[in-house]
């Protein structure tokens, strides 16, 4: 599997009833037992297992997937829009920042206080 693959094990399935699947591993509430579509969440059983509760009789194709890995990409794209966001504000900062001390504002126009002097005495 490689690091844009859904992380999922297939596993064989058949039963003649309604049984529990002790998996060894650390329980996690992202990992589902998905058989012909439907997903079952894992409950607690020990803190080094994780159990499910598989309903499903007869002959069927079921796989334990970590659903968290589905929504990898939309977390890195959110990263990176961050991150982009980021450095234009800085650069703006910089920007503004470089233009004052030149006496300049953003839009060009220097706007210098005017001393207003009366002549009446």
């Amino acid at each position: 599997m490689g690091p844009d693959e859904p992380v999922g094990v297939p596993l064989p399935g058949r039963s003649r009833c309604p049984r529990g699947l002790i998996v060894s591993n650390t329980y996690h509430p992202l990992w589902r037992f998905i058989a012909d579509g439907r997903e079952i969440s894992p409950q607690p059983s020990y803190y080094f297992v994780s159990s499910y509760y598989i309903d499903k009789v007869g002959e069927y194709d079921p796989t334990l997937e970590f659903v968290g890995q589905r929504y990898q990409w939309f977390a890195f794209a959110l990263s990176g829009l961050a991150y982009g966001a980021t450095i234009v504000a800085l650069a703006v900062c910089l920007l503004r920042a470089r233009r004052r001390a030149q006496g300049l504002s953003l839009g060009g126009d220097t706007h210098h206080a005017t001393r207003r002097v009366s002549h009446d005495r």
